[in-house]
């Protein structure tokens, strides 16, 4: 690329910097959507296994209301949860692609402009063009996959909570 045009090449290479600090930033904010989504899913979950292994209990002092009404609840929280991390994380990819494809037009355009003033040749800028969208295209893969890597993450942190959390202790009689 720099044999072709310096120029090109160091506009090419511009990307690379927006695209880290762009992806960066959503990854940051996608990172605490997804511990949100996971710490609801866990409140979810342990609303359900009290609810399951206390169904008799439940039943017996009517409380069947209240519980159902309480998991609605944490279910709409992990659903608006879920929806945040997905559109925060959603975002990476369109943007990587917008990234791109400015790119590509400002390297037509001024490829064009030097073509048209004789400075380079038409056939030049085509293999330019060519170069350019083979180099951004795997900048987009890894900028994709992202929010798997974030939600990964997430999940990881979650998980080293639930273990260092404090153990509960029995009283005298056994009971918790």
């Amino acid at each position: 690329m720099f044999w072709i045009s310096p120029l090109l090449a160091v506009i090419s290479l511009v990307v690379i910097p927006i695209a880290g600090v762009i992806a960066g930033l959503i990854g940051k904010r996608a990172q605490g959507q997804f511990a949100q989504m996971w710490k609801a899913t866990g409140e979810l979950n342990s609303r359900v296994e009290e609810a399951y292994s206390g169904h008799a209990l439940v039943k017996t002092f009517g409380r069947s209301r209240a519980v159902a009404q309480e998991f609605h609840e944490r279910n709409e929280e992990l659903r608006q949860a879920t929806a945040k991390a997905q559109f925060v994380s959603g975002l990476i990819q369109p943007v990587m692609f917008l990234l791109g494809n400015a790119n590509y037009a400002i390297i037509v355009l001024i490829g064009c402009l030097r073509v048209a003033k004789g400075q380079m040749p038409l056939g030049n800028v085509q293999a330019f063009i060519q170069y350019s969208r083979m180099f951004t295209q795997p900048i987009t893969q890894i900028a994709s996959m992202a929010n798997l890597l974030q939600s990964g993450v997430a999940s990881a942190e979650r998980v080293f909570q639930v273990l260092d959390a404090d153990e509960l202790s029995t009283d005298a009689h056994g009971s918790l």
